[in-house]
Formats: C-alpha cells, structure tokens, sequence
C-alpha cells in the first residue's frame, strides 16, 4: 500500500512539474486596462520561428540582437487593431525568467485600452498547425479566443450602451407627456 502511495505522489508531481509546453500552441494572457498588457508563454520552438523570421540570427547569439528582432516579429505578427482600424503600437517588451525549459515568456504592452480586432500570426511561420490561444480580462469579463492559420483573426465584442438603459429612461418620459398632455 505505501508503494501505491508513494507511486502515486511521485507521479502526480511529475506530471504537474515536468509538464512539457506543446510546441503547437502559444498562450497569450490578455489585461485590458489603462493600457494593454500580454503575458505570452511560448514553446521553446520560438528560437526557430525567429531564425525562419530572421535567417541572419542563426550565427548571432548576442541578446540584444536577438530581443530586437523578437519585437520586429512580434509587431508584424501580432496586430491590435482600435475602432478606428489604427493598428496599436508595441510600446515594450520584457523576458519573464521561468524555470521552465520548455517554454520562454514574455510581458508584451501595447498603448491604448480599446483593441477591436486582434490579429495574431505568431509562429504560423514554423508550424501551419500552431493555434494561439488567447485568454482575455476586460471589464470583469473573461473571453477566450484562439487563432491559427486559417482564422488568423478575431474581434473583440466592444462595450455597447444598453438598450435597456434608454427603456428605462424613455418609458417614464413618454408616461410624463401623456400625463401632461392630458390636463
């Protein structure tokens, strides 16, 4: 019995540690507030979508190189879109240190706080099966949406002014005229 035990703690902690990040999904954690910021976790894969990206980085190792052109492939890749279709820009990018081999994370903001539409295409160029998923907090409300190469795009149901709220406001308007109206 405490060898059944003893095997089943050491798997349940090995499957929750040793977890490996598929390399066919990239997940993107989404906070829109005063501004928006992006906690994306990426396959250990993102190395080769760069060089594919930027073919130049195969023989360079210096780091800042490398994070240079990981923000030129992030803004082409990875597009949010106002009301207006004005493209938002990237305003920073910092490297999270994991301990995780099996995956690399990034905070990534962009300026702005009312993204439309998202396009994410990042690493579609390694993998024509990858999938992003993205998670979004916006207003209390949680949604989740996922790109791949062929739905590359999603929008964003935007905030919009509540009918019931001009119910509310025109229903004792219309009493009060007809009220008036009578005398």
């Amino acid at each position: 019995m405490r060898k059944v035990l003893l095997f089943l703690l050491i798997q349940g902690y090995a499957t929750n540690v040793c977890h490996a990040h598929s390399t066919k999904q990239a997940i993107f954690s989404i906070e829109i507030k005063d501004s928006i910021s992006i906690r994306a976790s990426f396959p250990w894969t993102l190395r080769k979508a760069l060089i594919n990206y930027e073919p130049s980085l195969f023989k360079i190792k210096d780091s800042l190189f490398i994070h240079q052109v990981l923000q030129k492939y992030i803004s082409d890749n990875l597009i949010l879109k106002n009301d207006k279709n004005t493209p938002l820009p990237l305003i920073r990018l910092e490297k999270i240190n994991t301990q995780s081999n099996h995956s690399v994370d990034y905070n990534i903001w962009f300026s702005g706080n009312t993204p439309k539409t998202i396009t994410n295409t990042l690493l579609f160029n390694l993998n024509n099966k990858h999938t992003n998923i993205h998670e979004i907090n916006w207003e209390g409300n949680h949604l989740q949406f996922n790109t791949s190469i062929n739905f590359p795009s999603f929008n964003i149901p935007q905030k919009k002014t509540s009918s019931i709220w001009y119910s509310i406001i025109a229903i004792p308007l219309l009493l009060l005229l007809l009220f008036i109206r009578k005398k």
